[in-house]
């Protein structure tokens, strides 16, 4: 018996009437994925509110994800760029005076230009 491997790709004509659903359809899920070469055998997953190895870390959706790709035989790494307490404050203190405010979350401040390229060159150093 046939098993959906993903869910409906859905076509709307320009009739309102008219509707098309396109299901990609195989044997066995399993098996398809075991047959098939890994396009990649390492991952690093990385998070900048916690371990993206830890469950309880962004509602636990990077730890499934590596679970998930661990069963197919992917080896998985996570990496969490780190920020010091003073560079936190200096980008914090350049917000402010730039006329933004006061930061109410760390989100805000995750969210900054400077704060992603800092964490971009943490990301790029572990994966060298």
């Amino acid at each position: 018996m046939p098993a959906l491997l993903s869910g409906g790709i859905l076509s709307v004509s320009p009739e309102p009437s008219v509707y098309m659903a396109a299901y990609l359809v195989a044997e066995d899920p399993e098996t398809v994925s075991r047959n098939r070469a890994l396009r990649f055998d390492r991952v690093a997953l990385t998070s900048v509110f916690g371990d993206p190895l830890n469950p309880s870390t962004w509602s636990g959706a990077p730890s499934r994800l590596a679970s998930a790709l661990a069963r197919r035989g992917v080896s998985i790494e996570g990496f969490q760029p780190k920020l010091g307490r003073l560079k936190r404050l200096r980008f914090a203190a350049e917000r402010f005076t730039r006329g933004f405010g006061w930061i109410n979350t760390s989100e805000q401040l995750f969210r900054r230009r400077r704060m992603r390229e800092h964490h971009a060159n943490q990301i790029a150093m572990c994966a060298a």
